[in-house]
């Protein structure tokens, strides 16, 4: 049932959530522990073991995004470790790499051991990490902003967690990476002396342990993804769209939960997917995150406006960060709204039902103007955006060069003007409140009324101006001027020589 399954979606949601919770104080009192890690009794463990038990239970979250992990052959190894310590450095760095690392991506790690240690350098083909914020990556609370690296927000746990266990076990760890080639993570650790104890094995306990870890850190695979793919959307004509961009799959999924009973809801995951889309579906409105992958939302929002299809859609800013110089960026980008993060749902949706209240009465009373003119080039009155203008002045150019033609489709012109016959359609409504056909006709409406002005005769004129057929032109004019094309040469006329006798 719809609603059951809405249930289960925000209750998954809210496990997802308090997981991610869990594991930052399961990290936290890690830190506390590593404090006095000299009275914690070290454990034998076969990195083999280790390494074949990641993978396995990676094995799912690889296949969902079609990645490849590969460990090259090595002599197994015993180490002498903090007991888990080892498992929670790989899964954490194997679920960075899963997470920054795109669809069809490749991760590797390779295992180089000397006498008295080894190196585990864990590598992937992800967007990479440039050199500045090489540090800053293991410092604790720290996260690197407003770059491509701030991909699934975290708090800035789990790497300076790793170093601190790799230290705590007398051993360090390394960063390779460049921004936009990947990045190789490598951990040296002892090897353990030769020694009676046994090597610890994969107990149940350390399955525990690790599948916890790993829960902990990915959650399941693109289960936020599937949710959203399997909202019901309203497809109605006339049925507002909205588009949400951002980085967090469960942000995605909790708004179009709430939204898509009224809007349909259009999702992109980082600010250049959420730009391609934007320009491809022409949406009513756009809520997008400002600390996203790629493209964030200050470089989406001023590309977007700077666009002439993009340019008219209100956007909604979402953002942990609201101070005043966030807010007073996002204002100078022309964006119409902002949202300080935590926010309340309710709150949201009235700033969506007002912004689109707001663009409705513009585009009516563009659509007005533009219906009530003489069928010239038209300026708009009041306050509009500047490509707005532009557009409308293309759009009156190429009518003016093809009206006559009684074959004019919007294809026809959507070539013209270099767009999508979508995209035309979606601009024309958002704007100016009327669809092409309706357009197309005011249009030949007012150049017959000019050419009934100069005395051309009714019968002559409707094919001069497009229409196939004299009836469906006379009724036509009638509805939009309120008395047929006979009676407006008439009044008109009469004018005229009034006029002239003055």
């Amino acid at each position: 049932r719809p609603e059951l399954r809405g249930i289960g979606n925000e209750l998954a949601l809210v496990e997802r959530s308090a997981n991610r919770l869990l594991l930052m104080v399961d990290q936290l009192l890690e830190f506390s522990k590593l404090d006095n890690a000299s009275a914690i009794s070290a454990e034998r463990v076969s990195l083999e073991q280790a390494l074949d038990l990641v993978k396995t239970s990676f094995d799912p979250l690889f296949k969902s995004k079609n990645q490849r992990l590969t460990i090259y052959p090595f002599t197994d190894v015993a180490l002498l470790l903090i007991p888990d310590s080892l498992n929670k450095i790989l899964i954490n760095i194997v679920a960075n790499a899963h997470k920054y690392t795109p669809q069809n991506g490749q991760i590797s790690i390779v295992v180089t051991a000397n006498e008295t240690s080894v190196e585990i350098a864990i590598s992937d083909s992800g967007i990479g990490i440039a050199k500045e914020y090489h540090q800053a990556v293991f410092e604790r609370f720290c996260r690197v902003a407003d770059t491509a690296v701030d991909f699934n927000p975290g708090a800035g746990i789990g790497l300076a967690l790793v170093k601190e266990l790799c230290i705590a076990n007398q051993g360090d760890i390394r960063l390779t990476s460049q921004l936009g080639q990947g990045a190789t993570f490598t951990v040296i650790l002892p090897i353990a002396p030769l020694s009676s104890l046994p090597v610890k094995s994969a107990t149940e306990t350390m399955m525990a342990t690790i599948d916890k870890q790993l829960h902990f850190s990915v959650g399941q695979p693109h289960s936020a993804e599937q949710l959203v793919d399997t909202l019901p959307l309203q497809q109605q004509a006339g049925t507002k769209s909205i588009l949400i961009i951002d980085d967090n799959a469960d942000m995605r999924q909790m708004l179009c939960g709430q939204l898509n009973s009224q809007y349909v809801c259009l999702v992109a995951e980082n600010g250049q997917a959420g730009m391609k889309l934007a320009k491809e579906q022409i949406p009513d409105l756009i809520i997008a995150d400002v600390m996203m992958p790629l493209m964030d939302g200050y470089q989406l929002a001023e590309k977007l406006k700077a666009d002439e299809m993009t340019s008219h859609i209100p956007i909604i800013m979402l953002t942990a960060k609201g101070g005043l110089q966030s807010r007073l960026r996002g204002l100078s980008l022309l964006v119409d709204d902002y949202l300080a993060k935590p926010f309340n749902l309710g709150e949201l949706v009235l700033r969506i039902q007002r912004l689109l209240a707001i663009r409705d009465i513009i585009s009516k009373r563009a659509g007005q103007q533009v219906a009530s003119s003489s069928g010239q080039p038209t300026k708009i009155d009041f306050p509009v955006n500047e490509l707005e203008q532009q557009f409308l002045d293309k759009l009156q150019e190429q009518l003016a060069k093809h009206y006559d033609d009684p074959e004019l489709t919007m294809a026809v012109l959507s070539r013209a003007l270099n767009i999508s016959e979508k995209q035309l359609q979606r601009k024309l409504k958002a704007c100016y409140d009327q669809t092409f056909p309706e357009w197309l006709r005011n249009y030949r409406l007012h150049q017959a009324a000019t050419k009934l002005e100069q005395g051309h005769k009714a019968s002559q004129v409707y094919y001069a101006v497009g229409f196939s057929s004299h009836a469906y032109f006379s009724k036509c004019f009638k509805s939009h001027f309120g008395c047929s094309p006979s009676q407006y040469f008439q009044i008109k006329a009469e004018k005229a020589m009034a006029q002239l006798n003055e």
